[in-house]
């Protein structure tokens, strides 16, 4: 960098920084209205019945720096499931509308759970097509505008959407662009499996047009420590999806015993 700036720079800067200054604050509904045109508009949005995202996760190295396949279908009204294979052992997430379960087999059971508490209401959030910010108020939630702030060179307006619920997730929404570059939220524990409570934050990038809507391509999540790297493949919009696939399995029958 320069060691000297003239003064014909100085007062640029100065002049600069004030008009800044009285530039009026932009409000939550300036911001959403902003953000919701970014993505393609919310009668795009809307028109949006269902949809299928499939990608890796790449794990760090002290974790294997092994690569996972995944793949999220959602559906309207309130449907979600997430499902990856690690090790040829299927785990599963999904929100049938009413009940949210889980099957993990590498948690030392082939029977799926139900899930519950707080994780039931951060699965309800994920089966939402449209996201937190179309029709927020509709939807009970509250959005406050916590000023802005500097991300990795990049001027964003923070967010604090509350669901009708009270959970809190924070949004970091582009200057200039509009769209995400971040979202912080507190992801519980789960003593069935015995995760920890922890902070997910998660960074987006390499936003892409899929069928007029722009959607990010790169996640980057960093939670308990750990750093994991998303990408995304392919993005179907409004594929045909059955809502069985929604639905908790039954458990597996017990095997007979052996005779004697």
């Amino acid at each position: 960098m320069q060691q000297w700036i003239s003064r014909t720079a100085l007062m640029t800067l100065a002049l600069t920084v004030g008009v800044a200054g009285t530039l009026p604050a932009q409000t939550a509904d300036e911001l959403v209205a902003k953000n919701l045109a970014a993505k393609g508009g919310v009668e795009k949005l809307k028109s949006v019945q269902s949809m299928r995202i499939t990608g890796r996760v790449t794990l760090p190295a002290a974790g294997g720096g092994m690569e996972i396949p995944m793949s999220i279908i959602t559906k309207r009204p309130n449907r979600f499931r997430q499902e990856s294979t690690v090790q040829g052992q299927k785990i599963v997430v999904a929100f049938d509308g009413e009940k949210a379960w889980m099957l993990n087999p590498m948690m030392g059971g082939a029977a799926p759970h139900p899930i519950q508490g707080e994780r039931l209401e951060m699965v309800k959030q994920q089966a939402d097509v449209d996201g937190p910010l179309v029709d927020y108020k509709a939807k009970g939630t509250t959005i406050d505008v916590e000023g802005a702030e500097t991300l990795e060179g990049k001027k964003v307006h923070k967010l604090k959407v509350t669901s009708k619920t009270g959970r809190v997730v924070y949004l970091y929404l582009d200057d200039e662009t509009g769209l995400e570059a971040k979202t912080v939220m507190e992801a519980p524990g789960d003593p069935g499996t015995g995760a920890a409570a922890t902070t997910l934050e998660s960074v987006f990038s390499n936003y892409q047009n899929v069928g007029g809507l722009t959607m990010p391509h790169s996640i980057q999540q960093k939670a308990a420590g750990q750093v994991l790297q998303v990408s995304i493949e392919k993005i179907e919009l409004s594929p045909a999806v059955e809502d069985s696939l929604f639905a908790m399995p039954a458990a597996p029958a017990a095997a007979a015993p052996a005779p004697k």
